[in-house]
């Protein structure tokens, strides 16, 4: 969590030198955490937190065994997959890999419901990586859609 309230300052901040230091610590205690317990949502951030401090071929190491260990629990899953589908969608965009991490993404929303805070959650790092790499965000943006807002006044 505390990385996680790190990653968050480092995204609201206007100091390019504070993002940078609030995000290389995010990104260290991510990398902790996954050293000690190998769980695939703190590996992905590890990655994703890399890559946004330029740390490229760690992120790129990083996401790979990512993408292994979900591809394995994939095969062992019986129950909800998206956060799985969701982890390979972000850490195909790690490797720079837009194509794949559509498909991941739309397999992801295809089991997400009406879980938007999760959908909006994978949108936010899958914007950080798009920007980070200076890609079109439309097509991820589509597999990651949360309806609008309606509001009645009779």
């Amino acid at each position: 969590m505390h990385a996680h309230t790190y990653k968050d300052e480092a995204t609201l901040t206007k100091s390019r030198t504070v993002a940078r230091k609030v995000l290389t610590q995010a990104a260290t205690t991510y990398a902790e955490a996954y050293r000690r317990n190998g769980g695939y949502w703190t590996g992905i951030n590890a990655a994703t937190t890399a890559l946004l401090i330029g740390r490229t071929a760690a992120a790129r190491r990083l996401a790979s065994a990512v993408h292994d260990s979900c591809l394995q629990e994939l095969k062992r899953a019986r129950a909800d997959k998206y956060w799985l589908y969701a982890t390979l969608g972000e850490a195909a965009l790690v490797h720079r890999d837009s194509e794949e991490a559509r498909e991941w993404y739309a397999k992801a929303r295809a089991v997400a419901g009406k879980r938007y805070g999760d959908l909006q959650s994978s949108r936010r790092n899958a914007r950080l990586l798009l920007a980070h790499w200076k890609l079109d965000s439309r097509e991820i943006e589509e597999c990651l859609t949360i309806p609008g807002d309606i509001a009645f006044a009779g």
